[in-house]
């Protein structure tokens, strides 16, 4: 028997990891753990896929005592849906083999029994519950965001593209003729990687520059601009643990940038993204030098003038005369 005292680190991962998640009905997202004033709390339920008793739904009287109540007979459910899957007249819709589904796509088994949710597979019924709760008292919620910036050759009009390393993007344009011609965007992908979902409230581009009278280098933010009100999300957003939320920029915009405003003032030395969360934090991506910037978006065949150019570079012009500026 299990020691719920002595449980290993891959079973604490394991935990860790279902503690995370939400009730095992597909779409549903009631957490697992709801994080209170008080400290983490289990919201759901313990449901069997098999029932423990003759007179439950789905026994299987082939199971011993010992296998109806290991965790490989358990799923963890919200109240409404342990309420629907032991309901009288669901037995065709809640089968043993849909609830065994549900808990194969939860988990991410492999089959391999050593790693992960499946350390747990053999933990009785009620360990389960003290050995969650002993991983919750470990567990420190928090948020967290992962931010990068990409340059993404988009071949074809859409939202899709293929999305590369900044300095990468010369070479595949002058070895694929589709590419050659290719729009590029500059793409900020945030991902939550933390404890707790996060509420996104901006996104922009800061641009290192030096000064000409110095070696001085300051960040100055591009805020405001959607250039893809189309595709860019509606701000702010939520964002669950896990997820990913991305935002669009054009090569035009930085090419007006560095054309049209900045050659007065200085020099561009690098471009990073900012994602502002709404409890005021914020995360900005890796650097990534202006030359690969600049080399990418010289690599690309010349589009036809567009008349609209000059009228975006006045209207720029003109928001920048009252730009502020901060330390980078």
């Amino acid at each position: 028997m299990p020691d719920p005292r002595g449980y290993t680190k891959g079973t604490r991962a394991a935990l860790f990891s279902i503690a995370q998640g939400h009730c095992y009905a597909p779409g549903c997202d009631v957490e697992v753990v709801k994080h209170l004033e008080t400290g983490p709390e289990i919201a759901v339920e313990i449901a069997h896929i098999s029932a423990a008793y003759p007179n439950g739904k789905r026994y299987d009287s082939s199971m011993t005592d010992t296998e109806r109540a290991a965790f490989a007979n358990l799923i963890l459910l919200c109240t409404a849906h342990h309420k629907a899957v032991d309901k009288d007249g669901n037995e065709t819709t809640f089968t043993v083999e849909v609830l065994n589904q549900w808990k194969r796509d939860r988990e991410g088994l492999s089959g391999t029994g050593d790693t992960g949710p499946e350390l747990l597979q053999q933990v009785p019924e009620r360990d389960i519950e003290e050995m969650l709760g002993r991983a919750l008292s470990e567990f420190t919620p928090h948020r967290a965001v992962e931010l990068d910036l990409v340059a993404v050759l988009q071949p074809f009009r859409g939202p899709d593209g293929l999305a590369v390393p900044f300095a990468d993007v010369p070479a595949l344009r002058g070895g694929a003729r589709t590419l050659a011609e290719a729009t590029l965007r500059v793409v900020a992908s945030a991902r939550v990687v933390g404890t707790l979902d996060v509420s996104i409230e901006s996104f922009e581009l800061r641009f290192g520059h030096e000064n000409r009278d110095g070696p001085t280098t300051r960040s100055i933010p591009l805020r405001g601009h959607n250039d893809f009100a189309g595709q860019n999300p509606s701000l702010p957003r939520r964002v669950k643990q896990g997820d990913a939320l991305a935002w669009h920029w054009s090569q035009d915009t930085l090419d007006f940038l560095d054309r049209g405003l900045f050659p007065e003032e200085g020099k561009l030395v690098d471009i990073r993204a900012r994602v502002t969360m709404r409890s005021g934090e914020t995360v900005d991506s890796e650097p990534v030098a202006w030359d690969a910037v600049r080399a990418a978006i010289d690599s690309r065949t010349p589009p036809a003038p567009d008349p609209r150019h000059e009228a975006r570079r006045a209207r720029w012009r003109a928001e920048a005369d009252g730009r502020t500026t901060d330390p980078g």
